[in-house]
């Protein structure tokens, strides 16, 4: 058995390809692995309804969202797809499309990479602060204007500035300041995207303790809503804001809900609250949970992510060079195994995941599961609305790149 953090990688790689959901089995009778790959495959089942095809190829945008490396053809459709597309990602993914400098270079640089880029735009506010010497800030997006001018926008501007050399560009790309995963928001935290559906969800109220999953920087927000005392399990500090945005959903008069910046008092309070939540260090691929009778487990995005394996981990075991996405399915299961043992040794196990997928659509947004004395007595789900991943905003974000229109919705 190959063995890396207590793990049977074997086990997992073996089990890549089952698409099984059936839960009925006792967990006390079932192989562990096996059953983890099941409540896997529960928690992310795709929305077959939404189709995922990219019906265009005029542009070289259109042509790298149908490439024939699956990794950069996902890559594309979800920056071209996925949210509103944002002022430097649209500028971007513009200037690649009329070839400009090393547009094309950065993006199939960033496409190809194995490292995860959560969030491109994010990324680009981070590289370009880099590329002006300063400390990586939100402040830097105030060099963008809310509109299209493509000539006489200074964020444009700097933008350009930054694409025009590719020797120069590859230089920053290759600096050691440029962690790739952080640097995209692999820790970018938005409060309140699930304002309200907890509602429905609420936890046992007789758990012996209520843990956050590589919740972080989410964990008081969460602890808000469900009015229960919450421990993050992270390897990360609460209170660690290296490279991280704290950001809110608000609603605008449109009814629809946009990421902002937390106002001063407001972040001021979050972090006072940061620096008070409970925290335990915990390596979900090293550590085992601590044993409770009767726990409860939330995990809002870390249970759910199409994001791939650490890279230390994947240098340090060589089978796991696999693409992002299958990397994504070996970490799912790999926590829950580490979930579903403290079942096994006895445990009633209430887990609760909300996930906000980018990848692809997925049925469930929010999936609370209950197993008591091995087997699972609850299980309740809240659909996604998969509207982001339609033919017809995909073709309005389309458009806007291609300068055809001006509003993104």
């Amino acid at each position: 058995m190959n063995s890396t953090h207590n793990l049977d990688w074997d086990r997992i790689f073996s089990l890549l390809d089952n698409k099984e959901t059936d839960l009925d089995e006792n967990v006390h009778d079932a192989d562990i692995y096996e059953y983890a790959k099941k409540v896997s495959n529960f928690l992310m089942m795709p929305d077959k309804s939404v189709t995922q095809e990219w019906p265009w190829s005029e542009t070289w945008v259109d042509k790298m969202a149908n490439h024939e490396n699956k990794q950069i053809t996902k890559k594309f459709r979800i920056w071209l797809s996925i949210g509103s597309l944002r002022q430097r990602t649209v500028y971007l993914l513009y200037l690649a499309n009329i070839n400009y400098g090393a547009s094309r270079f950065f993006l199939e640089f960033l496409a190809s990479s194995k490292q995860p880029i959560p969030d491109l735009e994010y990324f680009l506010n981070n590289i370009i602060s880099l590329f002006l010497g300063q400390c990586p800030s939100p402040k830097i997006e105030k060099l963008f204007s809310n509109n299209l001018d493509h000539v006489s926008d200074p964020g444009a501007t700097t933008l350009r500035n930054f694409l025009e050399n590719q020797q120069q560009l590859s230089n920053y790309l290759s600096d050691e300041k440029v962690n790739i995963p952080v640097m995209g928001g692999w820790r970018n935290v938005l409060l309140g995207a699930h304002e309200g559906e907890f509602e429905n969800f609420m936890p046992w109220d007789d758990s012996e303790e209520y843990f956050d999953l590589g919740g972080g920087h989410h964990t008081p927000w969460l602890s808000r809503e469900v009015s229960k005392p919450i421990t993050t399990l992270d390897i990360v500090q609460p209170n660690d804001l290296n490279y991280i945005k704290l950001r809110k959903f608000e609603y605008k008069p449109d009814g629809q809900r946009y990421p902002i910046d937390l106002k001063d008092h407001e972040l001021e309070e979050y972090l006072k609250k940061l620096n008070q939540q409970k925290h335990l260090f915990f390596n979900v691929l090293a550590d085992e949970f601590p044993f409770r009778k009767k726990l409860t487990i939330f995990s809002t995005g870390f249970l759910t992510s199409t994001m791939p394996l650490p890279q230390d981990l994947v240098q340090s075991y060589k089978e796991l060079k696999l693409n992002p996405m299958r990397q994504a399915r070996c970490f799912n299961t790999a926590g829950l195994v580490k979930c579903l043992r403290l079942v096994k040794q006895g445990a009633d196990l209430e887990l609760i995941t909300a996930s906000r997928p980018s990848a692809y659509p997925m049925l469930n947004r929010i999936v609370q599961l209950r197993w008591v004395n091995g087997s699972l007595v609850y299980t309740k789900t809240m659909p996604h609305n998969n509207k982001r991943f339609t033919l017809e905003i995909k073709e309005k974000r389309r458009n806007l790149i291609m300068g055809k229109i001006t509003d993104p919705e």
